[in-house]
């Protein structure tokens, strides 16, 4: 779980300032050879839930498809999700 990192973003952010976390989408990242190394993967909801749990308001997310790349000789859908929060003060 990401929060040693986002408690340093939460203290180093202006107290109106927002976070931008951008992250592939779980079902995307677990196509890729890196998941074997023990990686977290999270969907929106669950990113959303880390942030609000570490004193952060969901604002508002941004979903972007890019064209299907080929992991492994299939190809599949790429997903990034931005994710806009707030620090809560």
């Amino acid at each position: 779980m990401p929060q040693k990192h986002l408690k340093e973003v939460y203290r180093v952010l202006k107290q109106d300032g927002q976070f931008f976390a951008a992250i592939r989408s779980k079902k995307t990242f677990s196509h890729l050879p890196a998941t074997e190394y023990g990686f977290t993967l999270y969907n929106q909801e669950e990113w959303e839930s880390v942030l609000k749990q570490n004193n952060f308001n969901f604002v508002e997310v941004i979903t972007k498809k890019e064209a299907k790349g080929r992991i492994d000789s299939e190809l599949h859908p790429h997903e990034i999700f931005c994710l806009i929060s707030e620090k809560i003060i």
